[in-house]
C-alpha cells in the first residue's frame, strides 16, 4: 500500500546578504527596500503520516510481555 501524497507549496525570499524567509503565500513577503532579491516556490510531494497498529499479546501467567509492529 503507497502512502497519499500531499502537495506543499512555500515561498522563499532571499536577499542580496543571504538573508531569507519562507511563507506559504508569496504576498505575505516583501523586500526590504535598496537591497536585491529573488523570490523562489518551491513544491514538494510529502507522504501523509501513515498510523501504526500495535499488537500486544499478555499471556495467561506471563514471565515476559511481546510487543509487536505491524
Amino acid at each position: 500500500m503507497s502512502a497519499e501524497l500531499i502537495e506543499v507549496e512555500v515561498w522563499v525570499l532571499v536577499d542580496e546578504n543571504g538573508d531569507y524567509e519562507v511563507s506559504k503565500d508569496a504576498g505575505d513577503l516583501q523586500a526590504e527596500s535598496g537591497l536585491a532579491s529573488r523570490m523562489v516556490k518551491i513544491k514538494v510531494n510529502v507522504p501523509t503520516p501513515q498510523a501504526v497498529e500495535l499488537v500486544g499479546t499478555v499471556e495467561a501467567e506471563p514471565a515476559v510481555g511481546e510487543l509487536k509492529v505491524a
